[in-house]
């Protein structure tokens, strides 16, 4: 009887194991046609597919922070207040499985409330959540990079310079100058530099 039960538990968690690897593989596969829709610019489509890439896989921390990611940056180039309240929902929802997954320790959460917080121009939020991401994830590029954007998106000039020296330090020195060969490779991978140049 001890045996059988014990062959028994091992066949359950083999069973759950492959069933858990096959939705984890099913999750990627949809994560990925997420973000080819995503660059073509296909955003409603992308979103979907992100949302079911999240409902396939909860436990994936990449799939959960790119989703989140996506709907933040779609929001904040929404042209109607009803896309941008739907996406910052779809956005919070993102933010709450990562807490849940991570028992709120991951660095990544405040980064994506300060940015939230900056689309919602809720500056002492952004403040609040800048300052938690600054302990769980000091001296980052994602840090400070998210940082200069939410407070110029607030407006926030001092801060917003603070940010972006603390991310000029960090980045190497050809990284804005998108004539160089690593250059030309970090403004292709990384949009987000353009900003930086002056």
């Amino acid at each position: 009887p001890g045996l059988c039960l014990l062959l028994s538990v091992a066949l359950l968690v083999s069973v759950t194991s492959v069933a858990q690897s096959f939705s984890w593989i099913r999750a990627r596969l949809v994560l990925e046609r997420a973000e080819r829709l995503f660059l073509k610019g296909e955003e409603e489509s992308a979103l979907l597919k992100y949302a079911e890439a999240r409902t396939l896989f909860p436990l994936d921390r990449g799939v959960l922070i790119r989703s989140t990611e996506v709907a933040l940056s779609a929001a904040a180039r929404a042209e109607d207040e009803k896309s941008r309240g739907r996406l910052l929902v779809f956005a919070d929802k993102g933010i709450a499985l990562l807490a849940k997954l991570t028992s709120g320790e991951d660095g990544m959460i405040p980064l994506l409330e300060l940015w939230h917080a900056a689309l919602q121009s809720d500056a002492a939020g952004a403040l609040r959540a800048y300052e938690q991401a600054a302990l769980l994830k000091p001296a980052s590029v994602v840090t400070y990079r998210i940082a200069f954007a939410a407070f110029s998106l607030l407006g926030d000039t001092k801060r917003a310079a603070e940010a972006e020296q603390n991310l000029l330090r960090l980045l190497p020195p050809d990284a804005l100058d998108p004539n160089t060969p690593r250059g030309r490779i970090l403004w292709q991978e990384h949009p987000w530099l353009s900003p930086l140049a002056k």
